[in-house]
């Protein structure tokens, strides 16, 4: 009997930040947003009379990550994430690095008999090269979308939120020649949250992950982020 609907699974790892000479500390975020948890008091949520009441949450606790080593610590997150999916376990990851995206969505193309697609919130588009066989927390989706060429394609792919002075014009480019749809900080803000996600929901199809990075939000609400910046997404 399936006793399990929702797996978190922490992942205390930030050497992938380090190494683009970020500011180091998220190897603790598993931690916080566990501590964060504790402070919610109601599993019911009033403004869409929402229950979760009935889902089956269960906390896995955190990868056991390998010190220096990346491209290891994404192979046993990819491989872990990929036993949840078999068990149509949905696993929620707690970073740590967006470099760990990559490992996930790895994971969701390996058990995914269809293409898959993806929602990436974000100040930034991440999809940076690797270079001379360093992997980056700005790596991931360039990763996924090259190395998962036939399982992830460029037009099933959402980019949101992204600011104005974060990013290069080079990234944009590789972007829309992938087919990829964007949605900046200021198109989000015109039409509005829901706009932006319907439009992105029927981009990316039923197989999907969708990925958060803290820097998306202003640096007044989540001044603890690698990279922080005044302009982003307020809380709300």
């Amino acid at each position: 009997e399936q006793i399990t609907d929702i797996a978190l699974l922490g992942v205390p790892f930030d050497e992938a930040i380090i190494a683009s000479v970020g500011r180091g500390g998220a190897k603790d975020g598993p931690a916080a947003i566990r501590k964060a948890i504790k402070n919610f008091g109601t599993t019911w949520f009033l403004d869409e009379e929402i229950d979760i009441t009935p889902l089956r949450v269960v906390d896995y606790g955190d990868l056991e990550i390998v010190e220096g080593d990346t491209i290891k610590t994404h192979e046993r997150l990819s491989s872990t994430v990929k036993y949840f999916l078999e068990k149509d376990i949905l696993p929620i990851t707690l970073g740590g690095g967006h470099d760990l995206s990559f490992a996930t969505i790895r994971a969701l193309s390996e058990t995914s008999q269809k293409e898959i697609g993806g929602i990436n919130v974000d100040a930034h588009f991440d999809v940076r090269p690797v270079k001379d066989g360093v992997i980056s927390s700005g790596t991931p989706f360039r990763r996924a979308l090259e190395d998962l060429k036939g399982k992830f394609p460029g037009d099933r792919f959402v980019e949101m939120g992204m600011t104005g002075n974060s990013n290069s014009k080079e990234h944009h480019s590789y972007l829309k020649k992938s087919g990829t749809t964007i949605i900046n900080l200021k198109e989000l803000r015109q039409d509005g949250l829901e706009v932006a996600m319907e439009k992105a929901l029927e981009k990316v199809g039923h197989q999907a992950f969708f990925s958060i990075d803290i820097d998306a939000i202003q640096q007044a609400y989540a001044p603890g982020c690698s990279n922080p910046a005044p302009i982003g997404l307020t809380v709300e």
